[in-house]
């Protein structure tokens, strides 16, 4: 059994590929203005993008590996939870989710129906902290304050833990400036797929408390 980490997957998001560059976009299915020429265009991209990400998700993980999501699954509407559900369940490996601000309108309890074995803030394994949020950016006066009270809560809980590193998500396609304290799992940063937690992924200081 092995063990994944991804996270913003961003289901049924189609702005998403606008945003990252995820290859779904087809010629002619933006405007000028870069937006989707049609609700035809703009769900096709997302019906190919999940398609996509299923697949390189079960290529991927086993059925017995388990798989740590941190956060923003999809954004959907509630019309849109029955076919959520079943991408979910198409997915291999048992997952876990640290929720991200994206996953705030869906309740717990939808998601441990849906094929998610828990569902957290955050979790502290051996000193290495999952979190959505990066936590060692600059966070200035252009940052919004709902995100930076967000940051300082989990950078209390990180000192208060005595964590070493960091796994996190957020910041789609930026990686970390400081790879020894933490670094980011979004799936743009690797190939939309999730990615497996070993010894070689963490710094020196969280390795030595790792599995």
């Amino acid at each position: 059994m092995a063990v994944f980490i991804t996270s913003d997957l961003h289901l049924w998001h189609s702005n998403i590929a606008i945003y990252c560059n995820r290859p779904f976009i087809e010629k002619g299915y933006l405007d000028s203005s870069n937006k989707f020429v049609s609700k035809w265009a703009k769900d096709k991209v997302a019906f190919d993008m999940n398609r996509e990400l299923v697949k390189r998700w079960n290529e991927t993980v086993k059925p017995d590996d388990t798989v740590y999501n941190l956060g923003d699954v999809a954004m959907i509407s509630n019309r849109q939870k029955p076919a959520l559900s079943e991408v979910l369940w198409s997915l291999n490996g048992e997952m876990h989710l640290i929720r991200g601000n994206h996953d705030k309108n869906i309740k717990d309890e939808w998601f441990l129906d849906n094929n998610f074995k828990s569902v957290q803030d955050y979790l502290v394994v051996h000193g290495v902290m999952f979190c959505h949020y990066p936590l060692f950016g600059k966070y200035d006066e252009n940052t919004s304050k709902k995100l930076r009270g967000i940051v300082q809560h989990y950078q209390r809980i990180y000192k208060k833990e005595r964590c070493n590193y960091l796994l996190y998500g957020h910041d789609h396609d930026t990686q970390s400036n400081d790879l020894k304290r933490s670094y980011n799992v979004a799936c743009d940063l690797h190939d939309l797929k999730p990615i497996p937690i070993t010894k070689s992924l963490l710094h020196s200081k969280a390795r030595k408390h790792w599995m």
